[in-house]
């Protein structure tokens, strides 16, 4: 772990905010310490720096701890007290003390906790849970606290219905799946069974082995997948799919929609809707193609085809179908966006390399996965991400947050999308270009890329441009004089994304090398 760098007595970065939280502490543990630690736990992790002060908002000031050792030792009895904190998740490598001009700082890394450990909560028996929100610490509300109870379970969907039958279920699914079902696999019993064997087959009802009777039950995933969506919402009261799509990217009235509840689609279900939307999607995808670097044609319909699977597979497969937030496709001139509530599961570095897969829904997976429309797990993630590059576009954006995950498809580069944002002048694009190709540059090889090019621009007027660009945030410098560099200025994820991207290339460049 390292020390956190700060750059003087009074500073106003590094700031607080949701994986980094300032607190003053002299003899003793601040009071709301644990409030921290909980909301740090249960959201996604994160630094607690003792010995700052924060006399007005965003602008701190070291005060040190006057005696660390007490605190160190305060902070591991109550790790280990239940009645402070339900998961003791910090270990001795994640404590570090040290000074900073001149004063003790102690700081505290607090690992997110795995799904099965959450709620982390304080209080013993009173069980407060908190999360983190921007730089703060808020406690959970009833549906929040029910979110992390339920999402601790290995898979959500397996819950046995005991009052739900046959008739419950879309039968005419039911058998559209077994057709395809029988295309991809050569068994030939399943044309034999009837549909209530068939479904006991593929696990839609299971035995309840907790009582004596063993009577077979219907299981969440299996109502999810296939119900009826009046049945659904018996069960799941705020069960909603939504697949919109606009002209433009500004446009708010729509111009084609699946909806949940719709007279076009009254019985709306897992299936159903995955069957109409991956037929809609390839519909907002430009038929076009790039050259690849071995000058042979690239797919960008192909390529963006699956990219949109895997996402919209992945948008069905993973929810907190308990939640009261809609689960909706996007499909604008620019990108598709996929939302659905609760969060990954796994780190965005894990998606992207097709690590560690966790699945919420246990029973909707296999479901897609035994007709072939999910495959090995963990693959969605790679193949999207390998999409974008193989055609230079703008990287998928991934947001995940406690309680809903967002992944967002460009169908332009950054280029465009950002000229697209900010209506940039062609002049602005030209750099902007540049510095997007070489990544890092000063004005005087900026100046010459320009001139290769042809395009004859005064420095005056390249650093004109460069500080409208570092007015719009879009790109920033480092260094001073000469030694002054310009790039793009992604975001802490997206830089994330971009360095997880190239490690990822590495590592299946040296793979390939080798076996």
């Amino acid at each position: 772990m390292k020390i956190l760098d700060f750059p003087s007595l009074e500073f106003t970065i590094p700031n607080e905010g949701i994986t980094l939280e300032y607190k003053t502490a002299s003899f003793s543990l601040p009071k709301n310490f644990w409030d921290s630690y909980s909301a740090l736990a249960n959201t996604d992790g994160g630094m607690i720096i003792l010995g700052i002060s924060e006399p007005k908002k965003h602008n701190y000031k070291i005060t040190g701890v006057d005696v660390p050792e007490d605190v160190i030792t305060q902070f591991w009895s109550d790790l280990h007290n239940s009645k402070k904190i339900s998961a003791a998740l910090t270990s001795t490598d994640d404590v570090l003390r040290y000074k900073a001009f001149g004063k003790e700082i102690i700081q505290i890394y607090v690992p997110k906790a795995a799904n099965t450990q959450r709620p982390v909560y304080i209080n013993g028996e009173k069980a407060q849970s908190y999360l983190r929100t921007d730089d703060g610490d808020r406690l959970a509300n009833d549906e929040e606290f029910k979110y992390l109870i339920v999402d601790s379970q290995t898979s959500v969907d397996s819950e046995l219905l005991s009052n739900y039958t046959m008739d419950d279920l879309n039968l005419n699914d039911v058998r559209k799946y077994r057709d395809i079902m029988l295309e991809k696999v050569e068994e030939p019993e399943l044309i034999k069974m009837d549909d209530e064997k068939f479904l006991e087959d593929i696990g839609v009802f299971k035995i309840d082995h907790s009582k004596s009777d063993r009577p077979l039950c219907m299981t969440a995933g299996g109502l999810l997948f296939f119900g009826k969506l009046n049945s659904i919402t018996s069960r799941f009261p705020h069960f909603q799919l939504d697949y919109f799509k606009y002209a433009k990217n500004n446009d708010t009235d729509w111009i084609d929609r699946i909806s949940s509840g719709d007279m076009n689609f009254p019985s709306l279900n897992i299936f159903s809707f995955y069957n109409l939307v991956i037929d809609k999607l390839p519909l907002g995808i430009q038929d076009s193609f790039n050259q690849s670097e071995d000058m042979t044609r690239g797919s960008y319909y192909s390529d963006l085809k699956k990219a949109t699977k895997e996402a919209l597979v992945n948008m069905l497969m993973h929810p907190y179908y308990d939640s009261n937030s809609t689960i909706k496709v996007t499909d604008k001139k620019s990108y598709f966006e996929f939302y659905n509530p609760g969060d990954m599961r796994v780190s965005i570095d894990s998606f992207i390399r097709g690590q560690d897969p966790r699945s919420r829904n246990s029973v909707i997976a296999s479901l897609f996965r035994k007709i072939g429309i999910a495959e090995r797990a963990g693959s969605g993630g790679p193949r999207i991400f390998a999409s974008a590059e193989r055609n230079h576009l703008h990287s998928p954006d991934i947001v995940t947050n406690p309680d809903s995950t967002q992944i967002r498809i460009w169908k332009i580069d950054l280029l465009s999308s950002l000229n697209e944002k900010y209506e940039l002048s062609n002049d602005e694009m030209a750099i902007l270009k540049i510095v997007g190709d070489q990544r890092y540059i000063s004005t005087r090889q900026l100046k010459e890329e320009l001139d290769k090019h042809s395009y004859q621009l005064t420095e005056y007027k390249i650093r004109k441009c460069l500080q409208t660009l570092q007015d719009k945030k879009i790109v920033y410098h480092f260094g001073n004089g000469p030694s002054t560099r310009y790039t793009i200025n992604l975001s802490e994820e997206q830089n994330l994304l971009e360095a997880t991207r190239i490690f990822k290339q590495l590592e299946d460049t040296t793979f390939k090398r080798h076996y």
